[in-house]
């Protein structure tokens, strides 16, 4: 795995981020039921491109939302608009999800984050498994432990993706590398040296203030002219590597890519986990989304329509019911019956 087992002598405060669009709150629940009382913040931004502003301005959604994390964990929607300085259109919608994602490292500030906490970034529909979130609070991993460079300072997971249904679980090709979680120390607004002048660097070393990093400054953890100009040593003992921002950490491949004891996933994927047949329509050019289809008409090799406690798995606590496991799978098989006729799945 990678992690001693020596315990904390404080368990370390949780903080996650991560952008609401279109997720279901089925998928919403099955996330809240993992974490259930584990996070000390969780903070939503809704993205203002979908127009659905459902989850921040319709007082039942926000109710709802706010008590599936349990009663110990502050729960927000915020939305964040700011705007880039690039006129490039490249990648329009990664662009648009790095400023929005500012706002997670804002509600975290706001919410007393130090550099002692951990920062996870992720998207609304994966999380860590809920035995390797209480890993993350009480044992040692080498990239939580005080005094980090800020280089490779991120613990990632590896997640095993369900297709529409829990009984959809996909094969080895479909894991994707999802949650990752820094130290606060190296997270932009909570640690390192916040003084202005280093605040006009970070800026500098971006293409655009608020997104990407230029080439030898950071991105793809290329810290060649950062080295040069005499910012970092040449190695990482005692140097001072940029901060992370949310948009960093959600899409740098650096630090370590985490599994189970036994190779397996310890995190979640829920995709497509859809509730009517318009949005099938919507997603229609969405290959993940016709092998999930097979899986609920009973076709197709790709997939297994099972769902089993195997060895060296954990599986999604929600779904450990198994009636609350058919009826989501029943309400898949519905939902493609009635979207086939409309789309090619």
């Amino acid at each position: 795995v990678g992690y001693t087992d020596e315990t904390l002598s404080r368990r370390r405060r949780l903080f996650l981020g991560a952008l609401l669009a279109e997720e279901s709150m089925e998928v919403l629940q099955a996330i809240g039921t993992e974490s259930y009382n584990i996070f000390h913040t969780v903070s939503y931004i809704e993205n203002n491109a979908t127009h659905n502003w459902k989850y921040g301005l319709q007082a039942g959604y926000l109710s709802k939302l706010q008590q599936l994390f349990g009663p110990n964990t502050k729960v927000s929607v915020d939305y964040y608009v700011t705007a880039s300085n690039s006129t490039s259109t490249d990648d329009f919608s990664l662009r648009n999800n790095a400023l929005q994602r500012e706002g997670n490292t804002l509600r975290w500030k706001m919410n007393g984050m130090t550099k002692g906490d951990v920062a996870i970034v992720a998207d609304a529909d994966a999380t860590f498994s809920r035995d390797f979130l209480r890993a993350l609070q009480i044992c040692d991993f080498p990239e939580l432990r005080p005094g980090q460079t800020c280089d490779q300072s991120m613990v990632s997971g590896v997640t095993l993706a369900f297709e529409g249904s829990p009984m959809c679980p996909a094969g080895e090709g479909k894991r994707g590398v999802y949650p990752s979680a820094v130290l606060g120390e190296c997270v932009d607004r909570i640690g390192g040296d916040a003084s202005a002048s280093r605040r006009r660097a970070e800026s500098e070393w971006r293409d655009d203030i608020h997104v990407d990093r230029t080439e030898g400054y950071g991105t793809s953890q290329n810290h060649s002219l950062l080295e040069k100009e005499g910012v970092i040593g040449s190695t990482t003992t005692d140097s001072n590597y940029p901060l992370w921002s949310a948009a960093d950490i959600r899409l740098s491949n650096a630090g370590k890519l985490y599994t189970s004891s036994a190779g397996s996933a310890i995190g979640y994927h829920f995709r497509n986990f859809i509730m009517s047949w318009n949005e099938i329509h919507i997603r229609e050019a969405d290959s993940d989304l016709a092998v999930g289809a097979d899986c609920a008409l009973g076709k197709g090799s790709g997939i297994r329509s099972s769902f089993s406690r195997r060895t060296g798995y954990s599986m999604p606590v929600h779904y450990l019911n198994q009636d609350v496991r058919m009826a989501r799978h029943r309400q898949w098989r519905s939902i493609v019956k009635k979207g086939k006729n409309h789309v090619n799945v």
